[in-house]
């Protein structure tokens, strides 16, 4: 398996996770006029969204290449 291909292919898809997260946060923010009784956590989980979907990315990019890896292994 050739691993440096696995991790390049994660960190670029963990690039685009986070760009999606933050287009999520821009696009999900809260009505700042309005008070909602909310507990701290949700409160700020749209700080989180950019770290969420840049482990997500990771995950699934590591994933697909290690897929992908074993299947040109099998053929």
């Amino acid at each position: 398996m050739n691993y440096r291909s696995i991790i390049f292919s994660a960190f670029m898809t963990s690039i685009l996770g986070a760009i999606a997260g933050f287009s999520f946060t821009y696009i999900g923010q809260p009505d700042l006029e309005l008070r909602r009784y909310q507990s701290e956590f949700y409160q700020t989980l749209y700080h989180r969204y950019p770290l969420l979907g840049a482990g997500l990315g990771f995950m699934v990019g590591a994933g697909f290449a290690t897929v992908s890896q074993a299947n040109k292994r099998r053929s």
